[in-house]
């Protein structure tokens, strides 16, 4: 969560120093080393991050993420059919268009008819969970931390569920951030005043009305079930049809 406090009256009075002690914006201004710090990587990660996408990679696509990121391809083992139990080898590779504030982290979600959905924000390298700056976590080389016209390789791994019923299960993926909570100077956090979390809008290619970009669809092998029959209403005292008896067995007041 972000807190914003809201200190004109401090803000005013702290620009007007910075005014005259000529602390304002000036082209000698040397550059500062927050950038680079803010780029450097850890070095276990750095095999993820590519000048371009290699050639080889089987299924390309293109899902902009609000013009900042976007999935330029895809490729999933095992290729064909992915029964339940399967257990699933799926890498996305992510294009950075433009730089993101801080706070950004890539989502994927499975999604199985008539279930929920299961996640997988948290599922490979890029996404394995690190201590954040002022407390927290953030994912270990999420969006926010990206250099724009790097391709980054995005591993995940998980299982089709044993439990899955339909013909094919979907993959879908975005970019999200955590809620904002806004608070005036001195008053208590209101839980009414939570905005909710955040998507990147998708711009271009297939998606959903919850901002998901659908990346594949992943087939199970298993036919389509036949949706369950309508019970029959009878009228009442209308008897229904006698039920039919296992061989050998009578009713109770029948002969044995």
């Amino acid at each position: 969560m972000i807190r914003v406090e809201l200190r004109d009256a401090m803000h005013k009075s702290l620009f007007g120093v910075a005014l005259a002690l000529g602390l304002t914006g000036s082209a000698c201004q040397q550059p500062s080393a927050a950038p680079a710090a803010a780029n450097a990587i850890d070095p276990a990660l750095a095999g993820f991050v590519l000048s371009d996408l290699p050639s080889d990679v089987p299924n390309r696509c293109y899902l902009d993420f609000g013009g900042k990121v976007a999935i330029v391809g895809y490729a999933v083992e095992p290729a064909g059919i992915t029964s339940p139990g399967t257990h699933v080898k799926l890498t996305l590779y992510w294009r950075s268009m433009g730089s993101l504030g801080p706070g950004w982290g890539l989502f994927t979600h499975l999604l199985l008819p008539r279930q929920p959905h299961r996640l997988l924000d948290s599922a490979g390298p890029l996404r394995k969970l690190v201590p954040a700056e002022g407390g927290g976590q953030r994912q270990a080389l999420g969006p926010s931390e990206w250099q724009p016209g790097k391709v980054y390789v995005d591993q995940l791994d998980f299982d089709i569920p044993l439990n899955v019923r339909t013909p094919e299960v979907t993959i879908v993926a975005g970019v999200w951030r955590d809620a904002l909570h806004v608070v005036a100077a001195g008053q208590s956090e209101d839980p009414k005043l939570a905005l909710p979390g955040l998507r990147l809008p998708v711009l271009s290619g297939p998606a959903d009305d919850m901002q998901r970009g659908i990346v594949l669809h992943l087939q199970t092998g298993l036919p389509e079930r036949s949706p369950a029959l309508a019970p029959v209403t009878r009228p009442a005292g209308l008897p229904g049809p006698a039920a039919a008896k296992p061989h050998g067995q009578n009713d109770a007041n029948g002969a044995h």
